[in-house]
């Protein structure tokens, strides 16, 4: 299947348009029932992208432009005028009458379809060269504002990749870090969203939400003031990220509230990690500290009989001393005769929780590309692609 010239053309000559639907990449994606952009291209190979905004499908398109094939150095210059919603082709070179019609799809249709049909192109589309071109290709049309190429030049194995808080847990995470690490995990938080502090005349500039109209003040010293840096962390993800659907915005004003009538404990548990070291695992850990909050804050945890503090000191060095599962577990029994089972078991939760989002998660592997422990929703979105990037040959 080809298209032919019935006569002659004179370079420079117009041949004709590219005729078809004009979609959207979700009216593309919808038509091909995909999920992505880069799935549905996989599907239309007849189309022709404008912009990132609208293409032409000529999938059922009965125009001979539909039958233009694949050269490298085809005989075909191809015009795209976005603005118009048009594509013209144009005779590159004088072509004889017979000759088959032809033009360069490009790099970017080759890179997920293998080789061109042989004698058509010189390029070979699995060298190495072409593969971060590829990858780069896959994140953005899966779903990436902005590719990350982690995948490609991962940190060595063993390395650990620290907190950057991008959602309401992982802010409560941050925020219950020791104070100097939960201050840089917070900047981590505000670089990401363009927020950080700036030098604006010799004198830092913090901003407190997202985008150039959100209020600006002035900061001398970035980690030492982990207030500030919570209030403008806070204003970021909950304008960006809580709830974007909620129109009211009553989530985002749940939210600040949540950390305004808990700022207290979340100070004392900064405190406690700041002072006792690591015991031998989040368990032990996590058990300790809601000994030691049921003792130092019991209105906030429905303590009905009060645990006092040599209580609280026995619990904690037991934990301390790594005692096993059933150990582990007759002190949560003695936390239980203080406040509501349920209670002692949400407040574990939501501490291993924390715990675990803020130790952050390793690289264990390159091949395949791998990480362990909490991912953070910003690198899961990219190394939980890697089944896709096999199924289409990059990795």
């Amino acid at each position: 299947m080809g298209a032919f010239a019935e006569q002659p053309l004179r370079r420079g000559e117009w041949v004709g348009p590219y005729l078809g639907t004009l979609a959207t990449p979700e009216e593309t994606m919808a038509r091909y029932n995909c999920t992505n952009v880069l799935s549905a291209s996989l599907r239309a190979d007849y189309l022709f992208r404008l912009d990132d905004e609208r293409s032409i499908d000529a999938q059922n398109s009965t125009h001979f432009s539909r039958y233009f094939n694949h050269a490298q150095h085809g005989n075909l210059e191809v015009v795209v005028r976005a603005e118009e919603q048009r594509v013209d082709f144009y005779a590159a070179r004088d072509i004889a009458a017979g000759e088959e019609l032809t033009f360069d799809y490009g790099v970017r249709y080759w890179l997920w379809r293998g080789q061109p049909a042989a004698g058509s192109d010189t390029r070979n589309f699995s060298d190495p060269r072409f593969r971060e071109l590829a990858v780069r290709e896959t994140l953005t049309l899966t779903g990436d504002v902005e590719a990350e190429l982690t995948l490609l030049h991962p940190p060595p194995v063993g390395t650990v990749l620290p907190l950057v808080p991008l959602t309401a847990v992982e802010l409560q995470a941050a925020l219950v870090l020791p104070e100097a690490e939960s201050c840089a995990a917070l900047l981590r938080c505000l670089d990401y969203f363009g927020a950080a502090p700036r030098s604006k005349e010799g004198v830092q500039a913090i901003r407190f939400g997202v985008g150039v109209e959100a209020r600006q003040e002035p900061l001398l010293d970035a980690r030492d003031n982990h207030a500030v840096l919570q209030e403008a962390a806070t204003a970021c993800i909950v304008q960006a990220i809580l709830d974007p659907n909620d129109a009211s915005g009553a989530s985002g004003r749940d939210f600040a509230a949540w950390l305004a009538a808990n700022g207290a404990e979340l100070e004392l548990i900064r405190r406690w990690r700041g002072r006792v070291p690591r015991f031998s695992s989040v368990q032990h850990d996590v058990t300790a500290l809601a000994a030691y909050l049921l003792w130092k804050n019991p209105g906030a945890h429905l303590v009905s009989a009060p645990l006092t503090k040599a209580g609280c000191d026995a619990l904690i060095a037991t934990a301390a001393r790594g005692c096993d599962e059933e150990c582990l577990g007759d002190v949560v029994a003695t936390l239980e005769q203080h406040a509501p089972r349920e209670h002692v078991s949400d407040l574990l939760a939501i501490l291993q929780l924390w715990y675990t989002l803020g130790d952050g998660c390793t690289v264990i592997s390159h091949n395949p590309p791998k990480l362990a422990g909490a991912i953070p929703q910003h690198l899961r979105a990219i190394w939980d692609r890697v089944p896709l990037l096999v199924e289409f040959g990059f990795l």
